[in-house]
């Protein structure tokens, strides 16, 4: 919040002095602007885009119990094959030779 505010204001302040008066340091306030956004904030991102095309896509009808299931649909994990091999069938399957 302390760096939002100094990169909101340093327009009209000096970098050093907004630092200061919140508390925070010079260096840390420019490593902050070369930072890019976090795992969490692009996630968060990309969900809120979802809820809103699901939203816009039933006409603004849906609320939030019904935008919840269409996500959890969504976002479901696909049905993998099974593990292993295949059984045999036929003759093979009981022991006896073709």
């Amino acid at each position: 919040m302390s760096y939002r505010f100094v990169a909101a204001e340093r327009a009209a302040f000096p970098v050093r002095t907004l630092c200061r008066l919140v508390g925070v340091a010079v260096s840390g306030f420019y490593a902050w602007l070369r930072r890019r956004p976090g795992r969490r904030r692009e996630d968060d991102r990309r969900v809120s885009e979802r809820v809103g095309a699901i939203f816009a896509a039933s006409r603004r009808t849906y609320g939030s119990p019904r935008v919840h299931a269409s996500l959890a649909l969504a976002v479901a994990e696909p049905q993998l094959p099974p593990r292993g091999r295949p059984r045999a069938t036929g003759s093979a399957a009981n022991g006896w030779p073709d």
